[in-house]
C-alpha cells in the first residue's frame, strides 16, 4: 500500500525488508536518514573527485581534505546504523 508510517511490513516494499520489521518506528526512520545522508555524501565525493582532476594542486589538496572529512562522517553514520541494527528485536528505550 506504500504507507511509510505503517508498522505493517510488506515484503514487496523495498524500504521494509524482513529484518527491519522488528525495529521500532523511530529506529527505522533513523536508519533511513543515515543511509540517505551517506548516499548524499558519496555523490558529493564522486563530484569532488571529478573536479579535483581539473584544478591546481593546492585546490586538489583542499578537495581531498573535504573528501576525507566526508568519508569520516560516512563511517560514523555507518557505525551508528550498525548499533541501531544490533538492537534488532529489543524493546525501544524508554526514558
Amino acid at each position: 500500500d506504500g504507507d511509510w508510517s505503517s508498522d505493517v511490513c510488506s515484503s514487496d516494499l523495498e524500504y521494509c525488508n524482513d529484518w527491519r520489521c522488528t525495529y521500532d518506528p523511530v529506529g527505522r526512520e533513523k536508519m533511513r536518514m543515515l543511509v540517505y545522508a551517506n548516499r548524499a555524501d558519496e555523490r558529493t565525493i564522486a563530484k569532488n573527485e571529478d573536479i579535483a582532476k581539473k584544478v591546481s594542486t593546492t585546490t586538489r589538496r583542499m578537495i581531498e581534505q573535504v573528501n576525507e572529512n566526508l568519508k569520516a562522517e560516512i563511517n560514523a553514520r555507518e557505525e551508528e546504523y550498525d548499533k541501531i541494527r544490533a538492537r534488532e528485536g529489543e524493546e525501544p528505550e524508554m526514558f
